[in-house]
């Protein structure tokens, strides 16, 4: 899809591992919070602090309810250790009001162009080719064919410029020829 649209946006419900598995696919994670659901307690609880970039505490209009779930998310951000410069904030917003969406939108592009900088983008596509390919390999032929890739003195690296179909198509002939 990243060859057809500037931006995708990928919904995911919930906070299980297949809500995580978006971090493999997606430049810029927003993890949406919404007051009174419990949402901020399993942020918490599910030891997601690491995947979003950007947290945006929903239904902004409610007052009370949604600044205390900014509050307890901003209190778990500041208890995890940080994973590099990228400052990760709660913001809050509301679609009713349109408040804080000026906000969001800003925090999405900066976003951006903290990817853009540095070839950070280009080396986390790589990384989340990479993943893709040893999941397909892991889902084809299971732990046991990425350990004979291993014995066999194969890696799962993907080089620069190789398309991951490609390394799939020539990790999967060799596990198959050697079965």
């Amino acid at each position: 899809m990243r060859a057809l649209f500037d931006r995708v946006l990928i919904e995911t419900v919930g906070v299980g591992q297949s809500e995580t598995d978006v971090a493999g696919v997606a430049d810029t994670v927003v993890f949406c919070v919404q007051p009174g659901s419990g949402d901020s307690l399993q942020f918490m609880k599910a030891g997601i602090v690491e995947i979003p970039h950007v947290i945006a505490v929903t239904k902004a209009d409610l007052g009370g309810a949604a600044e205390r779930a900014r509050a307890d998310v901003a209190g778990a951000l500041s208890l995890a250790a940080g994973d590099g410069d990228w400052p990760l904030k709660a913001l809050a917003v509301s679609s009713r009001s349109g408040a804080g969406l000026d906000g969001l939108l800003a925090a999405l592009e900066a976003h951006r162009a903290y990817l853009a900088a540095d070839g950070r983008l280009v080396l986390a596509r790589h990384r989340q080719s990479e993943g893709w390919v040893a999941q397909s390999l892991r889902d084809r032929f299971g732990r046991d064919g990425i350990a004979r890739l291993g014995r066999l003195g194969f890696d799962l690296a993907l080089a620069p410029g190789t398309q991951p179909f490609e390394r799939l198509r020539e990790l999967g002939a060799t596990l198959e020829m050697t079965r």
